[in-house]
């Protein structure tokens, strides 16, 4: 009983920390996100021709995606401010000052895997912020044997050792900034405050899913 008041506990801390109320203005589109765009004339409104409308679109893997027009759009890596501004200036050519209305209608998913001392560790797709803190409240937080200022991040495409994040740094110091974003595919790992050798006992693990080069465990 005690342990699912604990862990009730922790999922209201991160509810009340990192609320998902919407996305926030400065979210980088990335592949997968699915957009709605509105596009009208300010000084013709009344002509058809004037308008366009885009109930859903999805982003490419090239980052792309198309519009009418013959318009190719390259989205991935700009927030919505921005491409709302670069969509309005492309339009300048076709349309006289229009106005144009971009919504985030979906935001891509990351799978990730959370492993070590969570209480369920596996394979989870992120949403929203694909965060460090969304990924271990998914797995239903951490254990009480979690050292929580070993987590380990492994990127597939990472070079030596994987990044190590303090999370009492987030949590008892508000340094929001260390609480980073996690890519397709990335292993979280908590580590144990027994001292589990992380080369030895995990390394093994997880290295048939990525190849870790230039590895020394001091």
């Amino acid at each position: 009983m005690k342990k699912y008041i604990l862990q009730s506990v922790f999922c209201l801390f991160l509810l009340i920390l990192y609320p998902h109320t919407g996305f926030g203005s400065d979210y980088i589109l990335a592949e997968g996100d699915v957009l709605s765009i509105q596009v009208v004339g300010y000084d013709s409104r009344d002509n058809p021709e004037d308008s366009l409308s885009v109930p859903e679109v999805t982003i490419r893997p090239d980052g792309k995606f198309s519009l009418p027009m013959a318009i190719e759009v390259q989205a991935a890596g700009l927030s919505v401010s921005e491409l709302t501004l670069m969509i309005k200036e492309r339009l300048n050519y076709y349309l006289e000052n229009p106005l144009v209305n971009i919504n985030l209608k979906k935001m891509h998913t990351t799978r990730v895997y959370v492993l070590g001392e969570v209480t369920h560790p596996g394979l989870y797709e992120v949403e929203k912020g694909h965060t460090l803190m969304d990924a271990i409240s998914l797995s239903g937080g951490w254990t009480t044997d979690a050292a929580k200022k070993k987590i380990y991040i492994v990127n597939k495409k990472q070079q030596g050792k994987p990044l190590v994040v303090n999370l009492l740094d987030i949590i008892e110091k508000g340094q929001t900034q260390k609480n980073c974003t996690l890519q397709d595919e990335d292993i979280v790992f908590v580590d144990n405050n027994h001292k589990i050798n992380f080369s030895q006992d995990i390394l093994a693990l997880i290295s048939p899913l990525y190849l870790i080069t230039n590895w020394s465990d001091k």
